[in-house]
């Protein structure tokens, strides 16, 4: 959530958000964290690889938890990112 938060301040402050993303690999449980964590940094154009990929790979395990809204905004955040995860794509799309 605290990625949420910056990202609604409209400043990327890179080093934040690098803090962010590592403190973030360790707790990518929650369907609302997998998805607003990508939401927020692919909002300020932020690309942390290492991240994407955790979230990627967590996100295909529990995609069928996740509400119809949910889906459409990790979507959003895979093409805006413009860094596409070719699995997580097909298996939202599915």
């Amino acid at each position: 959530m605290l990625a949420w938060a910056v990202s609604t301040l409209n400043v990327c402050a890179v080093p934040l958000f690098h803090a962010i993303a590592s403190a973030s690999l360790k707790n990518l449980a929650q369907p609302r964290d997998l998805v607003n964590t990508p939401w927020s940094m692919a909002t300020l154009h932020f690309i942390d690889l290492p991240l994407r990929s955790s979230i990627a790979s967590c996100s295909i395990r529990i995609l069928s938890e996740f509400p119809s809204r949910d889906l459409s905004r990790l979507a959003w955040a895979c093409a805006t990112s413009k860094v596409i995860d070719v699995p997580l794509i097909t298996s939202i799309s599915s």
